[in-house]
């Protein structure tokens, strides 16, 4: 699966106003369509989180979270989602798998095949 990096702050605002939003524990999903075939995915860490230490680790995470579920399994994809990935405080501190079988849970109700 191709996915893309959401970069420029006018994307995260867009998903922000526009995109529909999943709640979990350790993130926050927000997505919508596009037009494209393809998965453009961002993620993000607010101050909240921490300093520059535990926000990139927070990211990093949820990267990884992102490629373990999506990217490396090729019958569980999201085609023509954007989503923006925003990390909560206990991002950080959860077990691995735990966040795996909620992004999986928020994926489904998000409607990703």
């Amino acid at each position: 699966m191709n996915v893309i990096r959401l970069k420029r702050r006018e994307q995260f605002q867009t998903l922000s106003k526009e995109g529909r939003k999943q709640v979990c524990p350790a993130f926050v999903i927000l997505s919508k369509e596009n037009q494209t075939n393809q998965v453009e995915i961002g993620f993000t860490a607010s101050k909240k989180i921490g300093n520059a230490v535990k926000r990139n680790k927070a990211k990093r995470r949820l990267k990884a979270l992102v490629d373990k579920t999506m990217r490396l399994n090729e019958k569980f994809g999201c085609s023509g989602m954007e989503m923006v990935l925003i990390a909560r405080y206990k991002v950080v501190d959860r077990p691995f798998n735990e966040m795996e079988q909620e992004l999986r849970k928020a994926l489904q109700e998000l409607e990703c095949k």
